[in-house]
């Protein structure tokens, strides 16, 4: 029995991470440097809050169909978790995830930074 399609598994995983580092990731980062020029970054910041936690929740939501499949699978038969276990321990564990998400995480680390202290990192980027 086949499990899970390995090049369309691939093919998914690309797309998503490559929707994290560039859309969410570049977008936050974008939008945080942009706020942080205005005068009032705290009402910036806020405005444009919603439309990155939207693509967060898009990236949620496009977390690779066949991994979820696989997950479902992997509550009632032995092999998919194993499965299961392996991808994550390979493709989607810490040591695998960070290098290949980093630009997501610079990104959007920033995004929550200034939105939890805009001061705070407006004097530090103008000293």
């Amino acid at each position: 029995m086949k499990l899970i399609d390995y090049k369309t598994y691939s093919e998914e995983r690309k797309e998503h991470l490559n929707f994290l580092n560039t859309s969410l990731g570049g977008f936050a980062l974008t939008v945080s440097l942009t706020c942080l020029q205005m005068n009032n970054a705290q009402l910036a910041i806020n405005v444009c809050a919603p439309f990155i936690i939207a693509l967060a929740v898009i990236g949620y939501k496009k977390f690779p169909p066949s991994i979820r499949l696989l997950r479902k699978l992997a509550k009632k038969n032995k092999q998919a978790a194993e499965l299961n276990n392996h991808i994550f321990s390979t493709d989607y564990g810490l040591k695998a995830l960070i290098p290949n998400i980093f630009p997501y995480i610079c990104g959007y680390g920033f995004f929550i930074a200034v939105l939890l202290e805009p001061g705070f990192m407006k004097s530090m980027l103008n000293s």
